[in-house]
């Protein structure tokens, strides 16, 4: 009996793995199709950007307005922060114990 099960999963084997394969191909093409297709659609329904004409001068940078001769400063010192563990003081005595009962 079992001769039989293997026999007909054997058999079915080259069938369904060229169909799986089949199947892959054609959906990754499809996608990338599609994709494509999307991307061709926008670059027609947009119009094209002009090329920048040769004849326009570029734009001067902003020269910066005359400052009043600063004072050198010095930096900054830096900040230290003292940072100690915090520490847990232990009890000197307990309260009774208490009973916990679950629903």
């Amino acid at each position: 009996m079992k001769n039989t099960l293997y026999g007909a999963l054997l058999s079915a084997f080259p069938g369904g793995a060229f169909w799986l394969l089949f199947l892959f191909f054609v959906c990754f093409f499809g996608i990338h199709i599609v994709r494509l297709a999307k991307i061709g659609w926008q670059y027609r329904k947009g119009a094209p950007k002009p090329a920048p004409k040769a004849e326009e001068k570029p734009r001067p940078a902003p020269q910066p307005q005359a400052q009043a001769p600063q004072t050198p400063q010095a930096p900054p010192e830096p900040v230290y922060y003292i940072v100690e563990r915090k520490r847990k003081r232990p009890r000197e005595t307990y309260s009774t114990p208490r009973e916990i009962r679950f629903k």
